[in-house]
């Protein structure tokens, strides 16, 4: 016999009969499917859903032809089979419909800078394995999402869909699905996992038994295979009191016998209330007698479809044997048909089961007389010292010896106690609630809360989490979260504070993370649920004694309730546990270091930056640069010379503030040493690279797991000509927080030592009190530069400005130049310096001081080369500029269009124009292979002369506007 066939189960026989695929049409189809994906996905997502929506108006067409042909396959009544062919319509509809708008990139909100996309993109070829029991349905909420994404299907259906499968790719076709992109297939078991272990497959999706889904899932583990598995389960239907016994009888018998029964989530069993339990079968069993077999094409009044196969009706029938011979009984139905027919009467099975005695449980020390007299004592002490409200007192019990059960008083606390929550839970009373009440003036019984009506219910326990390491002492370890999952459901309670991803856990506060409460039936029920409870907890980052906890729920003294002071001193064993394997954070730094580091290599497909590098002999010693004049003049010679000469001198940025701006400071150590030699044999004449501080020094520590030293070293040996330049926050050196003195002078050294030549020493508020600890610090190396910045803002040309004028930027470089600054720099970090501005200011600074004057600016709104030209004109000695390819917007003006302005002009930069020109397409393969990090502005925007905001917070500002929602309202907020 066939083993892909129809065959209608209501007489047995065999309509029609279909061929198992060989592996030669296996591997047909594969290529099918694939050569398919290659097209289908070039089409846009908007074309896909077309297609799909054509397929869901010509399954409503078709809608009658498909019903006969599932209700000829499976056995289903034509009533049943038409609401699932427009079940099955409705679900391509929807996909089709919302599809598109479901798979739209959004942007993940985040609170720290940078920018993270979801983007959804087709995998490949999948694999589908489904079942009997709904045919259409069930293909339909696979194959319709994932078509309109972009995928194409293989689809494996249960031995006797063969023709509804059929059918359904024929639908696909003729919708305009590309041929091969659905394919039935009729495939045995070994063909699965080679279709599985191939290449070409990119996932498999089954519904089916936990059987089905354990093989499979083992199958696609083991070769990486993206699965989705939905397997059955079955779940009693517990009927309780009601008032409407045969409507709820009715419920559910309809539920049971709809597609014969055959689903999932079918009430197998029902548990019924015992005061209803004779009413509610009698029901059953009304609805269950005198029915007869039906032809389901055809189905009458009073009559049943058949199961979907004789053995399906067979395999029934010996489950309700075994039930009888178990003690059920039949109380209406349980006849199998005679002949090949699969049908099987709806059956009554009933049973009672023993009743279950519950009985109350504690402490077998402290029950009866004994916990009488604990509670007597407890009132007698209260009383003594006129104690109203809310209290905890605590004795300690002896349990060996002559004094054994006798009690002492250990002490009172005049609150509710941590363990308030146990008590809660088996006295359904809000303490804490109680308690405000009974101070604002209740009583106990407006509360109801007299001793007669307060009963306990089954047993309770609290587990502390805590970040005490029981490895350790139990000492609190401190940390960041990095990870945090809780449990949940019934029985389970959670009391916690402040506890989330994140949250910082410091040696100031209690180490108690949450409350772990929970209640059950019983004791061990109630252990049972903690031990759940404590497994689905995830906590990362800090150690925690969740270990400790399990141990001692596992523990069988303690299950038993022989517990005392010495428990954990006699099992030393609670102390010494594995830890947790965190597998699923390991596997996630795993996936990030390949993400982000590519240890491996570049993604296919990628360009590799090193290969657009220019070709530059690097065994040749690198010329002589500023660098070397720096070391013959030293920090004041070098700075005279500097004011001296007539080309204008040029600080490059792309090492440091160009990608802080536009790549949230994400460019890793690697791809800057890959290019710095280069720098250093093509542009000497740079007067410095800017290469350290900021916030890379944060960055490398917090996101790149780099070492920002390792990359200053690295840095300053691979640019031994060109002057180092870092940013330096005055006091706060490279933090957000002033430091000691101490640690500034120190931080400044070591800097200095390791590789920096130039200290760009900045105050967001102009404050030079705070930066004269870093003044003082650099020139004491006696080898550094202190280029001391002013920042700017407003507009000094608004004859309305009353207060960043000019005089106040003259009055601010008094200041400065007073500190010892060996240079003068301007800081416009928000881009507002005008070139008629920057040509007033850049005067008067060179006209009042004898230092030369360093201008930086961000281009964010797209004029900034002028202002750069503008101050050259004025006689400004040097400005800052960087890479094409990673300049404009909250960037710093293009560097080759600074070059090629001044060529052969008296401010002739010296740098050679094919030089700059030729590490542009180094530095375009960098940005894009950072494109992720894209964090600036996508273009210049006049906007900021009105809100002024600094190019690096706007960018930080706008992420944080997106991760809050509030992107479409990003105008108001510049504006407030």
């Amino acid at each position: 016999m066939a083993k892909y066939r129809v065959q209608n189960p209501a007489t047995g026989e065999i309509v029609e009969t279909f061929e198992s695929a060989t592996d030669a049409q296996v591997e047909q189809q594969l290529a099918a499917a694939d050569t398919a994906y290659r097209e289908w996905r070039e089409r846009s997502v908007q074309e896909r859903a077309a297609v799909v929506k054509r397929v869901a108006e010509i399954f409503a067409e078709r809608r009658e032809e498909l019903a006969e042909i599932i209700a000829l396959e499976m056995g289903k009544s034509i009533a049943e089979s038409l609401d699932e062919v427009d079940f099955a319509t409705a679900i391509i509809d929807y996909y089709a419909v919302y599809g598109p708008g479901l798979i739209t990139d959004y942007e993940i909100p985040s609170t720290i800078p940078g920018k993270a996309v979801m983007e959804h993109l087709p995998l490949g070829v999948l694999l589908g394995v489904m079942p009997w029991n709904f045919p259409y349905y069930q293909v339909a909420r696979f194959a319709a999402p994932n078509l309109v994404l972009g995928n194409t299907i293989i689809l494996k259906h249960a031995d006797i869909c063969a023709k509804s499968n059929l059918v359904i790719q024929e639908i696909m076709e003729q919708a305009g699905v590309p041929v091969g992109g659905y394919q039935a297939a009729f495939v045995s078991h070994d063909q699965i996992a080679t279709m599985i272990a191939d290449p070409r497959v990119q996932g498999v999706s089954l519904t089916g038994s936990e059987r089905a889904g354990a093989i499979i899932g083992a199958q696609a583990g083991t070769h990486l295979k993206k699965c989705v598995l939905e397997l059955g389960g079955i779940d009693p239907m517990v009927v309780l009191d009601s008032d409407d016994v045969a409507g709820v009888a009715k419920a559910a018998w309809d539920f049971r016998t709809y597609n014969a029964g055959q689903v999932c989530n079918s009430n197998k069993r029902l548990i019924v209330m015992a005061d209803i339990y004779d009413e509610f079968v009698a029901e059953l069993v009304k609805l269950a007698e005198g029915l007869t077999p039906g032809d389901q094409l055809d189905l009458g009044e009073g009559e049943y479809v058949p199961l979907s196969t004789r053995a399906a009706a067979e395999t029934v029938h010996a489950q309700v044997q075994q039930a009888v011979s178990e003690g059920a009984r039949v109380l209406a139905g349980g006849v199998l048909s005679e002949g090949p027919a699969a049908y099987y009467s709806p059956t009554v099975d009933g049973r009672r089961a023993p009743r279950v005695r519950l009985v109350p449980r504690g402490d077998p020390r402290a029950r009866g007389d004994k916990r009488d007299a604990l509670t007597r004592d407890a009132i007698a002490f209260a009383e003594s010292i006129g104690y109203e409200n809310a209290g905890t007192v605590e004795f300690l019990l002896d349990t060996e010896g002559e004094r054994s059960g006798e009690h002492v008083f250990i002490e009172m606390n005049p609150r509710i106690q941590v363990e308030h929550t146990v008590t809660e839970e088996v006295t359904d009373v809000d303490l804490v609630q109680a308690q405000m009440r009974i101070a604002a003036g209740a009583t106990l019984e407006e509360l109801g809360l007299t001793q007669d009506r307060i009963q306990l219910r089954g047993a309770a326990l609290q587990c502390r989490i805590t970040t005490e390491d029981p490895a350790n002492g139990f000492r609190p370890d401190l940390g960041r979260i990095t990870a945090y999952r809780s449990p949940g459901g019934g029985g389970v309670r959670l009391d916690g504070g402040t506890i989330n991803p994140g949250a910082h856990i410091s040696p100031h506060f209690d180490s108690m993370l949450a409350k772990l409460t929970c209640r059950g039936r019983d004791f061990a029920g109630a252990v049972g649920r903690a031990e759940r409870a404590l497994a689905e907890f995830r906590i990362r980052g800090v150690a925690t004694n969740i270990p400790f906890l399990q141990a001692v729920l596992a523990d069988p003294a303690f299950r038993a309730g022989d517990v005392s002071t010495s428990f954990i001193e006699e099992r030393p064993e609670l102390l010494t546990l594995n830890k947790p394997k965190d597998r699923a954070t390991r596997v996630l730094q795993y996936l990030a270091d390949v993400t982000v580091n590519q240890p491996n290599g570049a993604r296919p497909g990628a360009i590799e930056p090193r290969v657009k590098l220019p070709v530059v002999d690097l065994d040749a010693p690198a010329p002589a640069g500023y660098r070397q004049r720096l070391l013959e003049l030293g920090p004041e010679g070098y700075a005279k010379s500097l004011r001296e000469q007539t080309a204008l001198a040029v600080t490059e940025t792309t090492f440091r503030d160009a990608h802080q701006s536009l790549l949230a400071t994400r460019v890793r150590t690697r791809d800057l040493l890959a290019v710095a030699p280069h720098v250093a044999r093509l542009t000497p004449q740079l007067w410095s690279v800017e290469a350290w501080g900021g916030a890379t020094y944060d960055v490398a520590l917090r996101f790149l797991g780099e070492d920002p030293w390792e990359r200053l070293a690295a840095l300053r040996e691979a640019l031994p000509n060109v002057p180092i330049q870092m940013l330096l926050r005055g006091q706060n050196t490279v933090g957000y927080t002033p430091y000691p003195e101490s640690v500034a002078r120190a931080f400044v050294r070591e800097a200095a030592a390791t590789g920096v030549d130039v200290f760009r020493i900045f105050d967001a508020l102009n404050d030079v009190k705070q930066m004269r600890v870093a003044i003082d610090a650099v020139r004491e190396s006696g080898t550094a530069v202190a280029e001391v910045a002013m920042a700017y803002t407003g507009n000094l040309l608004d004859p309305n400005e009353d207060k960043y004028t000019l005089d106040y930027y003259l009055g601010l470089a008094d200041e400065i130049v007073g500190a010892g600054a060996h240079v003068l720099a301007i800081k416009d970090m928000a881009g507002l310096l005008r070139p008629a501005a920057a040509a007033k200011l850049v005067r008067a600074l060179r006209e009042r001081f004898d230092l030369p004057v360093h201008l930086h600016t961000h281009d964010t709104p797209g004029g900034q080369l002028a202002t750069l030209l503008a101050a050259s004109e004025a006689g400004v000695d040097a400005v800052d500029a960087a890479s094409a390819p990673m300049s404009g917007t909250t960037s710093q003006p293009s560097l080759s269009a600074l070059v090629a302005a001044l060529a052969d002009t008296e401010r002739d930069t010296g740098l050679s124009q094919d030089a700059v020109f030729a590490l542009e397409p180094y530095w375009d393969a960098v940005r894009t292979l950072y494109k992720p990090f894209e964090s600036g502005l996508p273009s210049p925007t006049g906007r900021v002369y009105a809100h002024e905001i600094p190019g690096g917070q706007l960018s930080n500002l706008r992420q944080q506007a997106i991760a809050l929602g509030l992107s479409e309202n990003f105008e108001k907020i510049e504006d407030m």
